[in-house]
């Protein structure tokens, strides 16, 4: 805030002072120059934006790191629960890739089987010897034939894990809210350059999947704290050591503390209230 101490009526002849206190309440004060009122409390207003915008973003600078601890903490807590909610199964998991898209992958592996022995095998007749692959079994065309049904394998194995790897992504970003098309992009684009590692982001930052309220059943996101039909506790917490616990606990697993009792004493004093 400003506020000009002195000044006078008439341009020219005028001096004045400004005073500014600053968001961490310290004071600051100038004087206005000679025969400029009207420019002078401009100055004033301009170093008075000027500290508040500094402070400003002093202020904001001090509470980044926080805002980047209480990110970190959020992000642990739902890996926490995830582990704790999810019991993912490997068949499971895979049903939720397309069935058309696994029927396509495996025609495409039987096409590329038959192409790849049809042309191996045709170079034995080849008018300038018998190029067959590989050459030291050029001489034995069925040890041939097996060796490139096992290199054609090998091959469309890697690339078929790589396909169901970005389906599965894209499905399970579907079903866990999160944005399917963006999830896709990302892992396509850093699987030519990276490899999985855009796999690894994605199960590193995916969100948990919604599960039922243990109380009334109804589905729930990860990142409520109540259920918004019944309003049930979906983190509750030890009232001693304040670790937060599963609905089935009888005691506290990190200080022993009796819940039972606890929650006693809980409703006791809000049965009075009432």
């Amino acid at each position: 805030m400003v506020w000009p101490a002195h000044g006078s009526a008439q341009a020219g002849v005028g001096t004045g002072f400004w005073l500014v206190v600053d968001p961490s309440g310290a004071v600051r004060c100038g004087r206005l120059a000679d025969g400029a009122g009207a420019p002078g409390r401009r100055t004033g207003l301009d170093a008075a934006r000027q500290i508040g915008g500094t402070n400003g973003e002093r202020n904001g600078m001090t509470d980044y790191p926080q805002r980047v601890s209480d990110s970190f903490y959020e992000r642990k807590r739902l890996i926490r629960l995830r582990r704790k909610k999810e019991n993912l199964r490997f068949w499971e998991e895979f049903r939720i890739i397309p069935r058309w898209l696994t029927a396509l992958v495996a025609v495409l592996y039987v096409i590329a089987l038959v192409i790849a022995i049809t042309v191996n095998l045709a170079q034995a007749h080849n008018p300038n010897g018998n190029n067959m692959f590989p050459w030291e079994l050029r001489d034995n065309p069925s040890l041939a034939s097996l060796a490139m049904a096992g290199i054609v394998t090998a091959v469309s194995l890697m690339m078929a894990v790589m396909i169901f790897m970005v389906a599965y992504v894209n499905r399970d970003a579907s079903r866990r809210g999160m944005s399917a098309a963006l999830w896709t992009i990302l892992v396509i684009i850093l699987l030519p350059a990276w490899g999985f590692i855009g796999f690894v982001i994605y199960f590193l930052m995916r969100e948990p999947m919604p599960y039922p309220c243990p109380q009334c059943g109804n589905s729930v996101g990860a990142r409520f704290n109540f259920c918004p039909n019944c309003k049930c506790n979906l983190h509750p917490s030890c009232p001693q050591c304040k670790r937060e616990l599963a609905e089935t606990d009888k005691f506290c697993p990190y200080c022993g503390n009796d819940l039972k009792t606890a929650v006693s004493a809980i409703d006791v004093p809000a049965q009075g209230s009432v």
